[in-house]
Parts: structure tokens; C-alpha cells; sequence
């Protein structure tokens, strides 16, 4: 395959390398920034703002009152947007907003202060005991921008463990902020992709910009490039299975510093053209398993990565004659199911090198089989 953008040779992460800056600052300070728009509060991968009711929001404000220090806040910090992203806290943040900032709430549901502060509002109190709520310390723990990507991907992941955790394209949308995912954006929300994928794609948790991602990172780099990756990682102190996320953080990173236009407009013309093609030749078992009852099945990350790639790069000519040999070809993919080390690929350890390295050498060989073949 074509490599398009080479992937940078790095050594393993070094953990100095990581960049967290610590601040004490005020509950004072935090409103200031919220009632700017300093914060960001609703990052698309964080899709549950507000998700505490009012009696959980009045005890954080009765925990201020009382002087019971709060749990840190944790931010990215965006050098490109100039604001600061909420990876943890954002619920905390939301309390703060609704009763200091926005000054719209009543304190309901107090466990320790209810005799005397129930249904108070912040302008209620007078202003010394106001002046004591928003001087109130907390701790921010800020992770600059400028940090490893690796690294960055790593705290994401461990700072949300006790949650839910965020997925690989939640994360990657919070670090990638600029041309590269305003493009992911778009073509995930196209109508193009629904379309192509029979709507067989959950937005939730970002799962359709996980498939458009990978695409450009696969269609841009080569699946060559990583083997490169996943070598260079071995000696690396952080997780394995973030090297996928790696992989695909290098494009969108990579991408956002083209200045050509050019290369946005022909990535979007290759990927509807990819999509429309391969809708074209496996109808309903797009992206997907055949089933010989001609049930659905769930529309397939690899399937869609590999596929995708093997026709993205075919002239116009060989478009057509694909679409006029098109049952040739759905023989072929057909056959490729009852191969037992393809199934493994798409099902076994999908982010190892030799799985990636199957699949794409597979679905590349049937379209050039359907290609040569001279049975119409």
C-alpha cells in the first residue's frame, strides 16, 4: 500500500517526558473561568453534563459551606482552542456553575445544613459567607498540551477508571482538536456513511468516528507502518493495546499540520468514493460476516478498515469493471469466512501486527483477483 504520511521513528516513552502542572487555586478562580467559557464544559466525549440532580449538586455546595476540601479537578489543557478541557470533575464544575455563576439553583435535599441553609440561594447568603465559599481552595492537576501523546492517552484512560471508561475516539476527540477531526466529523455524520453502513453504526461513545479514523489512519500511513509502531512500543513503560490508538493518533496529528487544502478535499473524495464502492458490490453483507440465512450481522471495525483501503486506491476503470464483476467478487469475499486464520484476524487479538497484516493482505487479494478474473 501507498504510504502517504510516514510515521515518525520515536523512541519508547520516557516517563519525564510527561507534563502535569499542579495548581492550588480558589473556588473563586474556577468560577471566574466557568463564567468566561474558560472551561470547556461539554467536550464531545464527555456527553453527560448535568447528570447530577439537585439534591447531589446542593450536598458538593454543603461540603463548601462545611470547608470539607473537594476532590482534584483534572483539565487538558488546549494550546490551539486557548481554553482548558474537563477530563475529571465535570459534575463538580456543573454544581459550581448552576449555584455561584449562573446563581439559578436552590439548595434542596442538605443532609448536615438543612435547618438552616434548605432552600437558600447563593445571594441569599450574605456576603462574608460568600466571600468564605469562594475562597475556598481546590487543586488542579493540568495536563499541558505539549505532552507526549502517548502519555496523554494513558491519563485519559486511568483518570476515568473508576467511571466509565472513555473509549479510544472519545479521547482522541479531546486531544485533536483542529482540521483532522473537524474532517472525521464530517464524514462520520455524513449522510454517505449511514447510508453505506445501513445505519449499522452506534454514535454512542463516538464508535462512527472510531471508523472513520482508523480509515484515514490506515488509507494515509500503510498497515505497513504498524508493525513500525507496535516495534518502536516494546520497550515502552505504557499500555499495549493503546499502540492502535498511537497508530491513528499520528495521522489526525500529522494531518492537522497540512496547510494544503488539496489533500482534505481528495481525503473526503477517496472515502465517499470507497463507501459507495463497497456498498455497491456487498449490498445488505456490507462491513459484515455473511450469514447463509441472510440474517444481518453487526457491521465489523476491521472489516470496514480493511475493505475500505482495498478498493480506496482503484482508478475509475477498475471501479466499473469491479461493479460488473461484482458477483465475482462477493464469491470471493464469501469464501474468505470459511478461512480460518481471516475469521481469527477480524475476531482474535484484531490490533496485533499479523491480524491487521491478514486482513488487509486478504481483502487486497480478492480485489485483485476479481480484477484478473476473466469469468463474467
Amino acid at each position: 500500500m501507498a504510504t502517504l504520511f510516514p510515521v515518525p521513528i520515536s523512541k519508547p516513552f520516557d516517563p519525564s517526558t510527561l507534563k502535569i502542572e499542579v495548581r492550588n487555586t480558589t473556588v473563586s478562580a474556577l468560577c471566574e473561568m466557568l463564567k468566561n467559557d474558560f472551561i470547556d464544559l461539554q467536550p464531545d466525549f464527555q456527553r453527560h453534563a448535568d447528570l447530577w440532580n439537585k439534591k447531589e449538586k446542593s450536598c458538593l455546595i454543603e461540603s463548601i459551606i462545611l470547608g470539607i476540601p473537594l476532590p482534584s479537578f483534572y483539565f487538558y489543557k488546549d494550546e490551539k482552542a486557548k481554553r482548558w478541557v474537563v477530563i475529571d470533575g465535570l459534575q463538580r464544575l456543573c454544581s459550581l456553575r448552576d449555584f455561584m455563576v449562573e446563581k439559578k439553583m436552590k439548595l434542596e435535599g442538605l443532609e448536615l445544613l438543612a435547618d438552616t441553609h434548605e432552600g437558600l440561594m447563593f445571594e441569599d447568603f450574605s456576603f462574608y459567607d460568600q466571600v468564605e465559599m469562594v475562597m475556598r481552595t481546590v487543586t488542579l492537576n493540568i495536563i499541558m498540551g505539549d505532552s507526549l501523546q502517548e502519555a496523554k492517552y494513558t491519563i485519559f484512560q486511568r483518570i476515568n477508571s473508576k467511571g466509565t471508561p472513555l473509549q479510544p475516539a472519545e479521547i482522541r476527540n479531546a486531544l485533536f482538536h483542529g482540521k483532522s477531526m473537524d474532517l472525521v466529523k464530517k464524514l462520520a455524520q455524513s449522510e454517505c456513511f449511514k447510508e453505506a453502513t445501513l445505519n449499522g453504526v452506534s454514535e454512542k461513545r463516538l464508535l462512527h468516528f472510531d471508523f472513520v479514523a482508523r480509515f484515514i489512519a490506515f488509507y494515509l500511513q500503510g498497515y505497513e507502518a504498524y508493525q513500525n509502531i507496535r516495534q518502536l512500543r516494546k520497550g515502552s513503560k505504557m499500555a499495549n493495546d493503546t499502540t492502535m490508538d498511537i497508530y491513528i493518533g499520528n495521522a489526525l496529528e500529522t494531518l492537522n499540520g497540512v496547510d494544503d487544502e488539496k489533500v482534505f478535499v481528495e481525503l473526503e473524495a477517496v472515502f465517499y468514493r470507497s463507501l459507495t464502492l463497497c456498498h455497491a458490490l456487498l449490498d445488505n453483507q456490507v462491513f459484515s460476516n455473511p450469514r447463509r440465512d441472510n440474517r444481518r450481522e453487526k457491521i465489523s471495525i476491521t472489516l470496514f478498515e480493511a475493505t475500505m483501503c482495498a478498493v480506496a486506491n482503484l482508478t475509475k476503470a477498475e471501479a466499473n469493471l469491479m461493479i460488473e464483476r461484482k458477483d465475482t467478487f462477493r464469491r470471493h469475499y464469501e469464501e474468505l469466512f470459511y478461512n480460518e486464520r481471516f475469521l481469527r484476524a477480524l475476531s482474535n487479538g484484531t490490533n496485533q501486527y499479523v491480524s491487521v497484516k491478514t486482513r488487509f493482505e486478504c481483502l487486497a487479494s480478492i480485489v485483485i483477483k476479481t480484477l484478473n478474473d476473466t469469468d463474467k
